[in-house]
């Protein structure tokens, strides 16, 4: 399964910081493992805590979309 995880609100300040994860996982809690791995300076627990970030199955026969943009202007 996939899954996409990102943060409920903003990263202040954003810099060095990861914002969304795809993953490639059995389930969600192993989804969340992997991606507190990849932690930059917001630390691993907050891709663990589901009050912080959320975790959505990517559906493969959704309609057409950007599922991760990662950008950020300085």
């Amino acid at each position: 399964m996939l899954f996409l995880i990102k943060p409920i609100e903003d990263w202040h300040p954003w810099h060095d910081r990861a914002f969304v994860f795809v993953v490639r996982a059995s389930s969600e809690v192993h989804a969340r493992q992997i991606a507190s791995e990849g932690a930059g300076d917001e630390g691993e627990d907050v891709w663990l805590d589901a009050a912080k970030t959320q975790c959505e199955v990517i559906d493969p026969n959704g309609p057409p979309q950007v599922l991760c943009r990662d950008f950020a202007s300085a």
